[in-house]
């Protein structure tokens, strides 16, 4: 009897963590597209900027945010435009349209989560 405890307490663990993943994956995204959408940025910027503001506890290295930018272009959720500097040529991102539309539907979201609201206003302002 106590295993199967055990078992239903772990698998109720895996579960809230995959929620809360989720909620993290989907609240990163729509401040990502955000940022760019003040912004934009090439890729040593974006990790410049998180590592001012203090955003992970770890630091973000190139090779994780390069393929994560060209993923989100690919989704069309950012636009990039290559500029040349010299010999060297840059990739700049900016949100696409398609990226604001995700910016809103994520603001309609919050709008619509009392919790989350709740939350927000109590731990983070």
């Amino acid at each position: 009897m106590k295993k199967k405890k055990e078992k239903h307490l772990v698998l109720q663990r895996e579960e809230m963590h995959k929620i809360a993943m989720e909620l993290v994956k989907k609240r990163a995204l729509a401040f990502l597209l955000w940022l760019f959408s003040k912004k934009e940025m090439h890729g040593y910027e974006l990790i410049r900027v998180l590592k001012q503001e203090q955003m992970l506890r770890i630091s973000p290295k190139p090779a994780m945010v390069y393929p994560m930018l060209n993923a989100l272009c690919k989704k069309g959720l950012l636009s990039c435009r290559i500029i040349k500097e010299g010999k060297r040529e840059k990739k700049l991102y900016t949100t696409s349209q398609k990226g604001l539309k995700y910016i809103e539907m994520a603001k309609k979201e919050y709008e619509k989560n009392k919790l989350l609201r709740q939350f927000v206003m109590e731990v983070v302002l």
